[in-house]
């Protein structure tokens, strides 16, 4: 497939001298970065926000001393590293924290649907607004309209009925 497109393969001696990263090769940014995806994508199924942003910026931190240190211990770095490799960030839930964010307006999420052949206004959700304490990051959470909660909101006034 690489040779049809014109993509070289590396040979055994550029492959033992290092310093050339093959295409899709294992890269640590993309190792964390699917660790955050689904650590995201658990928080955003439960409707609570979390910080990737900050994950992924303290990661890009962590990774730059680590690449720092090995430059100052062996005067080079290479991409496939061991302890490059199994660099992480243990705990990812303190990016879910609610301690960590300032909760911002809330909006409704109105969208029409046909009732009796007339289009009328439905409420399906709430987009929560939050902002990171450490860096100002914004992120928005969807939270949907359940039975459950959809009486609570009536009571409030800021749901239409059905």
């Amino acid at each position: 497939m690489a040779e049809s497109i014109g993509v070289r393969q590396l040979s055994e001696d550029e492959k033992k001298l290092g310093g050339i990263n093959e295409i899709g090769a294992p890269d640590v940014r993309k190792i964390f970065s699917k660790k955050v995806h689904d650590k995201e994508q658990e928080h955003t199924r439960a409707h609570t926000p979390f910080d990737r942003r900050c994950a992924l910026l303290d990661f890009d931190d962590l990774l730059e001393q680590k690449k720092k240190d090995l430059m100052r211990r062996y005067s080079y770095v290479k991409s496939d590293n061991k302890e490059l490799l199994q660099l992480d960030i243990k705990d990812l839930d303190r990016y879910a924290d609610l301690d960590r964010f300032e909760k911002g307006p809330s909006d409704e999420v109105v969208e029409y649907k046909l009732i009796d052949g007339v289009r009328q206004p439905y409420v399906t959700g709430i987009y929560e607004s939050y902002v990171c304490k450490q860096n100002g990051c914004k992120i928005s959470v969807f939270v949907p309209v359940t039975p459950v909660n959809r009486e609570a909101l009536q009571v409030a006034g800021s749901v239409k009925k059905k």
